[in-house]
Protein backbone atom coordinates (compact mmCIF):
# COMPACT_ATOMS: atom_id res chain seq x y z
CA UNK A 1 0.00 0.00 0.00
CA UNK A 2 1.43 3.75 -1.00
CA UNK A 3 0.85 6.22 1.67
CA UNK A 4 1.61 10.02 1.02
CA UNK A 5 2.68 12.26 4.12
CA UNK A 6 1.49 15.57 3.75
CA UNK A 7 3.94 18.52 4.22
CA UNK A 8 2.18 21.90 4.28
CA UNK A 9 4.29 24.98 4.40
CA UNK A 10 2.81 28.53 5.28
CA UNK A 11 0.83 29.37 2.53
CA UNK A 12 1.48 32.66 1.96
CA UNK A 13 3.95 31.70 -0.30
CA UNK A 14 4.36 32.46 -4.38
CA UNK A 15 1.41 30.18 -5.55
CA UNK A 16 2.82 26.63 -7.00
CA UNK A 17 2.95 25.96 -10.65
CA UNK A 18 1.00 23.15 -11.07
CA UNK A 19 0.60 19.51 -9.98
CA UNK A 20 3.67 17.76 -8.78
CA UNK A 21 4.64 14.46 -6.80
CA UNK A 22 7.60 16.46 -5.06
CA UNK A 23 4.83 18.45 -3.42
CA UNK A 24 1.11 17.08 -3.33
CA UNK A 25 -0.93 20.66 -2.56
CA UNK A 26 -1.58 24.11 -4.72
CA UNK A 27 -1.79 27.37 -3.04
CA UNK A 28 -4.80 29.75 -4.26
CA UNK A 29 -4.09 33.05 -6.27
CA UNK A 30 -4.29 34.31 -2.87
CA UNK A 31 -2.10 32.31 -0.83
CA UNK A 32 -4.44 31.77 1.68
CA UNK A 33 -6.10 28.44 0.78
CA UNK A 34 -4.40 25.11 -0.17
CA UNK A 35 -6.01 22.37 -2.00
CA UNK A 36 -4.43 19.12 -0.92
CA UNK A 37 -3.97 15.42 -2.68
CA UNK A 38 -4.28 12.32 -0.06
CA UNK A 39 -5.61 8.95 0.47
CA UNK A 40 -8.09 8.64 3.03
CA UNK A 41 -8.53 4.94 3.84
CA UNK A 42 -6.86 4.14 0.67
CA UNK A 43 -9.11 6.41 -1.67
CA UNK A 44 -7.43 9.41 -3.43
CA UNK A 45 -9.26 12.68 -2.08
CA UNK A 46 -9.01 16.26 -2.57
CA UNK A 47 -9.24 18.10 0.19
CA UNK A 48 -8.97 22.27 1.23
CA UNK A 49 -6.82 24.07 4.20
CA UNK A 50 -6.72 27.58 5.73
CA UNK A 51 -4.47 28.93 8.41
CA UNK A 52 -6.71 28.86 11.69
CA UNK A 53 -5.18 30.24 14.52
CA UNK A 54 -7.93 29.02 16.86
CA UNK A 55 -7.62 25.49 15.76
CA UNK A 56 -5.29 24.17 18.96
CA UNK A 57 -6.17 20.40 18.91
CA UNK A 58 -4.62 17.71 16.81
CA UNK A 59 -7.60 16.47 15.63
CA UNK A 60 -11.14 18.39 16.05
CA UNK A 61 -14.37 17.93 14.07
CA UNK A 62 -16.13 20.99 13.71
CA UNK A 63 -19.21 20.77 11.54
CA UNK A 64 -20.73 19.74 8.71
CA UNK A 65 -20.84 23.09 6.25
CA UNK A 66 -21.44 23.43 2.22
CA UNK A 67 -19.37 25.58 0.09
CA UNK A 68 -19.17 25.59 -3.34
CA UNK A 69 -16.76 24.48 -5.76
CA UNK A 70 -17.05 26.42 -9.05
CA UNK A 71 -20.89 27.14 -8.57
CA UNK A 72 -21.81 23.75 -7.28
CA UNK A 73 -22.71 23.22 -3.50
CA UNK A 74 -21.06 20.48 -1.94
CA UNK A 75 -21.07 19.48 1.90
CA UNK A 76 -18.28 18.94 3.88
CA UNK A 77 -16.27 18.41 7.56
CA UNK A 78 -14.80 21.04 8.80
CA UNK A 79 -11.94 19.79 10.74
CA UNK A 80 -9.36 21.85 12.86
CA UNK A 81 -6.28 19.57 13.12
CA UNK A 82 -3.52 21.55 14.28
CA UNK A 83 -3.21 25.26 13.58
CA UNK A 84 -5.42 24.57 9.78
CA UNK A 85 -8.59 24.23 9.44
CA UNK A 86 -9.66 21.57 7.01
CA UNK A 87 -12.87 21.28 4.51
CA UNK A 88 -12.86 17.22 3.69
CA UNK A 89 -15.64 16.54 1.31
CA UNK A 90 -18.14 13.53 1.38
CA UNK A 91 -17.63 11.06 -1.20
CA UNK A 92 -19.74 12.50 -4.18
CA UNK A 93 -17.87 16.02 -3.46
CA UNK A 94 -14.60 14.11 -3.34
CA UNK A 95 -15.55 13.00 -6.94
CA UNK A 96 -16.89 16.04 -8.24
CA UNK A 97 -13.72 18.22 -7.11
CA UNK A 98 -10.88 15.80 -8.87
CA UNK A 99 -13.55 16.36 -11.90
CA UNK A 100 -13.10 19.77 -11.65
CA UNK A 101 -9.53 20.15 -11.18
CA UNK A 102 -9.24 17.41 -14.30
CA UNK A 103 -11.76 19.37 -16.85
CA UNK A 104 -11.05 22.86 -15.98
CA UNK A 105 -8.33 25.53 -16.23
CA UNK A 106 -9.46 26.55 -12.45
CA UNK A 107 -11.28 25.82 -9.59
CA UNK A 108 -13.57 28.68 -7.38
CA UNK A 109 -13.92 28.22 -3.90
CA UNK A 110 -16.28 30.10 -2.41
CA UNK A 111 -17.61 30.38 1.31
CA UNK A 112 -20.47 32.41 2.32
CA UNK A 113 -21.61 33.82 -0.50
CA UNK A 114 -18.34 35.06 -1.09
CA UNK A 115 -15.16 33.67 -3.47
CA UNK A 116 -12.06 32.96 -1.58
CA UNK A 117 -10.20 31.34 -3.55
CA UNK A 118 -9.03 30.25 -6.98
CA UNK A 119 -6.73 26.94 -7.73
CA UNK A 120 -4.78 26.64 -10.99
CA UNK A 121 -6.24 22.79 -12.40
CA UNK A 122 -2.47 22.87 -14.61
CA UNK A 123 -0.99 19.19 -14.53
CA UNK A 124 -3.97 17.80 -12.27
CA UNK A 125 -4.70 15.30 -14.56
CA UNK A 126 -1.03 14.18 -15.20
CA UNK A 127 -0.80 13.90 -11.21
CA UNK A 128 -4.21 12.35 -10.74
CA UNK A 129 -3.42 9.37 -13.16
CA UNK A 130 -0.17 8.71 -11.90
CA UNK A 131 -0.77 8.57 -8.28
Amino acid sequence: MRKTILLCGVFTLDVLAGWSHNVPFITSDNGQYAAVFSYEHGVRTISFRTVRVDCVSSIEFLSSYTVKINGRKIKNEFICVKDYLVFRPGTEGRDYIANQFKRKNRVMLELNGKQVATFDANGFTKFWSTT
